[in-house]
């Protein structure tokens, strides 16, 4: 039995079809995109068959403008029998300005993304605070219906700026705060930046001649047919995957999964960002020592700073494994 859905489905969606993949036995098809990034509506129609029993896809899978053809989908879907699951939390909030209430706990990285377009009230970290929080839902819905000002705390701030008039421009509140800090006085800044773990760099290679190249990517290049069901936003898993034998990242060998970008180009030619082309020449003609037989990718899309360390350090100790010293990594990133 199947479930199909799209490439650029939501990572959070595609944990819970592996979910359901490791519990019953189903298998997880990915429909492939037509040449705009949209599911292809004939590739869809030509794998629909007996094996098929459910059609899961979202209608605006990303941030970057893509809107799946559902309507195309769900006639598809009735002509074949098949059930038709369509997430569209996040078009209707976008596309018809309809408030979209939700819960998150505070920890679930979906809360980084679905914030800005949507009402995200705090929960519990398990089904035990559901009914408390499916109250707070309801009634911070009440309150957006009756278009009143929601309390303070009610739900996670949304980023959103608004204007605001001030005494003073910008540029005089700057020269003001500059002058403050020149006194050796405390300032606030108007506009909080994130702190993230600085990391110091690696030494350079002293002779790249005598080192092995290793490519990484957080692109999304993948093997055709996603082996690893790898997710286009929010991952929780990078893939490793072979290039013996290979001098190029052919298309007919390597597409995309990656919901941030419009990665058309990096579909025609996936050498743009697993260079593997241009490292082959390189070793050829001795400007370095070899190309580890291997690349790493997955797809830095809104992926939690857990995950994106959990990556890096796991990352790390397979290539020591693999190939020792002196070793270099090349990391492309979109």
């Amino acid at each position: 039995e199947r479930i199909l859905t799209t490439i650029s489905e939501y990572g959070s969606n595609v944990i819970a079809y592996n979910q359901q993949a490791e519990r019953y036995g189903v298998e997880v098809v990915f429909v492939p995109d037509d040449e705009q990034g949209q599911l292809d509506t004939q590739a869809l129609a030509a794998m629909i068959d007996e094996r098929v029993k459910l059609i899961s896809i979202s209608h605006i899978p990303t941030g970057g403008g893509l809107v799946n053809p559902v309507k195309e989908v769900g006639r598809i879907a009735r002509a074949a029998g098949v059930p038709y699951l369509l997430d569209s939390c996040q078009a209707v909030g976008q596309r018809l300005a309809i408030p979209v209430v939700t819960g998150m706990n505070e920890e679930n990285p979906a809360v980084q993304i679905y914030k800005a377009y949507a009402y995200v009230v705090p929960s519990g970290k398990s089904s035990a605070k559901m009914g408390e929080t499916v109250q707070k839902m309801v009634d911070l819905a009440l309150c957006l219906a009756m278009e009143r000002t929601p309390p303070e705390g009610s739900f996670f701030p949304q980023g959103i700026r608004e204007l605001i008039v001030r005494a003073s421009t910008g540029a005089q509140r700057a020269v003001d705060m500059l002058v403050t800090l020149l006194a050796g006085q405390p300032v606030t800044t108007e506009l909080p930046l994130p702190s993230f773990e600085k990391v110091s760099p690696a030494p350079p290679l002293e002779d790249l001649s005598r080192a092995t190249i290793v490519l990484a990517t957080e692109g999304g290049v993948i093997p055709i047919g996603n082996p690893d069901a790898i997710e286009m936003s929010m991952a929780t898993k990078f893939g490793t995957y072979s290039l013996e034998g290979l001098e190029n990242m052919a298309s007919h060998r390597f597409t995309v999964a990656h919901g941030g970008y419009d990665n058309r180009y990096a579909k025609e030619d996936p050498d743009v960002l697993v260079p593997l082309d241009v490292l082959r020449e390189l070793v050829a003609g001795k400007r370095i020592g070899a190309l580890g037989e291997v690349f790493y990718s997955t797809a830095g899309n809104a992926t939690s700073v857990e995950n994106s360390i959990r990556f890096g350090k796991e990352i790390a100790e397979d290539i020591h494994r693999r190939f020792g010293d002196p070793v270099g990594v090349i990391f492309t990133s979109t």
